[in-house]
């Protein structure tokens, strides 16, 4: 694999390589190895305690081997956060879209987090037996557990499934099981890589942050009100702010069918029909919902109106772009909207300046040996 990166890298002399960044990361408080140290369970063994009958919540005890925290035939949740913990939501899909496109992206993104001191919590919509059945599916979600990722399996029909793997990291509270009000979630792409660790924290005087705040303009909703509208990356909260603001209708969303009911009050049948990428209601549907209930909450108390952290972006100078594909110097850089499909080998090439830029030691290893086994499965599928 580094020869597909020294053929495309020879010459930029200028990148600077993560071992020799370590002195400029100091400040990020990066965590030690989190990687877990027991084999992490195979879906075949989760889902085996499905169908012996075994549903509801596991405490960690007899369940440790297995740490799956949740179980039923509406959503399985493997792993749990940590009281205090930072974690990014993202999400993937099983059958629709490109599924090995975002699949191939999801450990990678978790190194990227990790390196600016977060956790990760993968929402995955769909079938979950095909995570055990497909060969590619498989592998990756090995790799989930063993980067000590939480994921939460939400089983819904393949006509929902983009709608869910969108909308549901608005909800991701709320399937995590955790009494700990403290922990922090950022909702983000699973595409998207941060860069600038300093820019997702929340300040101690707001209680939401909104990046990239002034990005989309505002929209009419039914109910007669204009919102500003605000980006999916990145919305950071609590865990207890989350909370808060997804409360409405009189309930809050606990199995990924209240999601899709949670989303029809609000925007009606089309929550129920497939999305289609573009600029249309359906594929900004996540977007529109989270602006309603950040502004609703907002409005609801004077007191909560200055609580909110606006924070503009440039996004055209202050991100690695695929659109227009330079990653030679992360300096300056707020995050990087990796290639598509860079599991294929010219596309994993292009993106060896930025990965040697973000990663180091065990991090860049892992990665060549991850994308060369992803594309040895993937050779045996064709």
């Amino acid at each position: 694999m580094m020869s597909l990166y020294w053929a495309y890298a020879r010459d930029t002399d200028n990148i600077v390589p993560a071992s020799e960044q370590l002195s400029d990361r100091s400040s990020t408080n990066v965590p030690p190895d989190i990687r877990v140290q027991h084999l992490p369970p195979t879906m075949d063994q989760i889902l085996s305690k499905l169908d012996n009958g075994s549903t509801g919540y596991s405490s960690r005890g007899d369940d440790e081997d297995m740490d799956t925290q949740w179980l039923s035939k509406d959503y399985i949740l493997v792993g749990k956060v940590e009281s205090g913990g930072k974690y990014a939501v993202f999400s993937c899909t099983t059958t629709q879209g490109d599924v090995r496109n975002y699949a191939f992206a999801l450990p990678l993104t978790i190194l990227a987090w990790r390196r600016i001191g977060f956790g990760s919590v993968i929402i995955i919509s769909g079938e979950p037996t095909k995570w055990r059945t497909d060969p590619i599916l498989s592998y990756v979600f090995r790799i989930l557990r063993s980067l000590n990722a939480v994921v939460i399996f939400l089983n819904v029909a393949d006509d929902n499934e983009v709608m869910v793997s969108q909308t549901a990291r608005l909800f991701a509270c709320h399937f995590l099981n955790s009494s700990s009000t403290d922990i922090y979630l950022v909702t983000s792409d699973a595409d998207l890589w941060p860069i600038n660790g300093d820019m997702y924290m929340l300040p101690e005087d707001k209680d939401i942050l909104s990046l990239n705040s002034d990005c989309c303009g505002s929209f009419d909703h039914s109910n007669g009100k204009s919102y500003k509208m605000l980006p999916i990356a990145n919305i950071g909260m609590t865990l207890s702010t989350w909370e808060a603001v997804t409360r409405r209708h009189g309930f809050i969303p606990q199995t990924p069918l209240e999601v899709l009911t949670f989303l029809k009050m609000e925007f009606g049948p089309i929550v129920l029909q497939g999305v289609a990428k573009g600029e249309n209601l359906g594929w900004y549907l996540d977007q529109r919902m989270l602006s309603i209930l950040i502004s609703d909450w907002a409005n609801s108390d004077p007191l909560r109106l200055n609580r909110v952290e606006f924070r503009p972006r440039s996004v055209g100078s202050d991100r690695i772009d695929r659109a227009w594909w330079n990653p030679r110097t992360i300096a300056g850089k707020a995050d990087a909207h990796i290639l598509e499909q860079s599991y294929l080998s010219q596309n994993w090439a292009l993106l060896q300046p930025l990965v040697v830029q973000l990663f180091a030691g065990e991090d860049y290893k892992f990665c060549q040996h991850y994308a060369s086994e992803f594309m040895h499965i993937l050779s045996h599928l064709a």
